[in-house]
């Protein structure tokens, strides 16, 4: 079996997220992998996040995207494609079976606005992503900051 290489400064650089305030927050997509799901054994897209804020500076988060959890993986296709949920029912109205196809190598470097706020599980509390998941990095309404 081979080795496994660990850059440890790494770690000194990271800051997670889950000491940030719940709220709506600019994000990057530093990496995007699909993988199998250990629980289910259905494909799942595992993501890194960068979080933006102007006084907090940046930090990393953690989130996936289940095959199963299908308002979310819609919710992550329509922001990174920038299309309305309003053009999303207009286009699939007529389709009876409507697919979106989510690819990890093109979600590398998208911008997106998250909303994250606290999860507990298995007696510890992280930040996820909730409420509505993903929007457009358009959304100057959630970004208060992006209209100054």
């Amino acid at each position: 079996m081979g080795s496994m290489q660990v850059n440890v400064k790494k770690r000194n650089q990271d800051k997670w997220v889950n000491d940030w305030p719940d709220g709506y927050y600019e994000a990057r997509v530093n990496s995007a992998e699909l993988d199998i799901a250990k629980s289910s054994g259905n494909p799942i897209i595992k993501l890194v996040l960068e979080l933006f804020h102007p006084d907090l500076g940046t930090g990393i988060m953690l989130d996936n995207l289940p095959e199963g959890f299908v308002d979310k993986c819609l919710a992550f296709y329509l922001a990174f494609n920038h299309i309305t949920r309003n053009e999303y029912e207009a286009a699939i109205a007529s389709d009876e079976d409507p697919v979106v196809d989510l690819d990890p190598d093109e979600m590398i470097g998208a911008s997106l606005i998250v909303q994250i706020g606290d999860n507990e599980y298995e007696g510890k509390v992280r930040k996820q992503t909730v409420g509505g998941w993903y929007y457009p990095d358009d959304r100057e309404d959630l970004i208060p900051y992006l209209n100054e």
